[in-house]
């Protein structure tokens, strides 16, 4: 009886072994870099997008004199103190800084230090959000997403030192 199961623990590590050699083999192989290009040119136009509509919105909602009193949020919703965003933030100084993340977002869709960029404007889509949390929608929800997917893929082909950006070596 001993035997018998000396086998099938030899068979089931044998077969782990071939299973975890052929997952590793499939997770490493060249793979195409056009469409994770694509997809990161079309999230980046969606980033300019986003920010562009916030830029628009934000004499009505982000205004410090606006429809929403930030300090009576901040009051009742504790996390929404945890923001680049504080009461005392002037206009001028929220236009400058959505106008700075739409240009961030020209990096994503060029290619340009694309985690970077990702990052910086997961900081501030963040703190929009938090600074207008009485009217979150979807697509906010979503362009955190985004910028996380941005922040962990980067950009595969203009990242490479090689020049050649297709197929991509993972």
């Amino acid at each position: 009886m001993p035997n018998c199961s000396l086998i099938s623990a030899v068979f089931l590590t044998d077969l782990w072994q071939h299973c975890r050699s052929r997952i590793c083999t499939w997770l490493l192989r060249d793979t195409y870099a056009l469409p994770l290009d694509l997809l990161r040119i079309l999230g980046g136009l969606l980033c300019v997008a986003y920010f562009g509509t916030l830029l628009l919105q934000a004499e009505d909602f982000s205004n410090p004199d606006g429809l929403l009193d930030h300090v009576l949020l901040q009051r009742i919703f504790w996390f929404t103190r945890l923001s680049l965003f504080h009461p005392g933030l002037t206009l001028p100084c929220l236009y400058g800084l959505l106008g700075l993340a739409g240009l961030g977002a020209w990096g994503i869709v060029l290619g340009y230090r694309v985690r970077l960029c990702a990052g910086v404007l997961f900081a501030i889509a963040v703190s929009t959000y938090r600074w207008n949390f009485l009217v979150i929608y979807v697509d906010d929800a979503f362009m955190h997403l985004l910028f996380v997917w941005h922040a962990g893929v980067g950009s595969p082909s203009l990242g490479r030192r090689s020049g050649v950006s297709w197929p991509m070596s993972v």
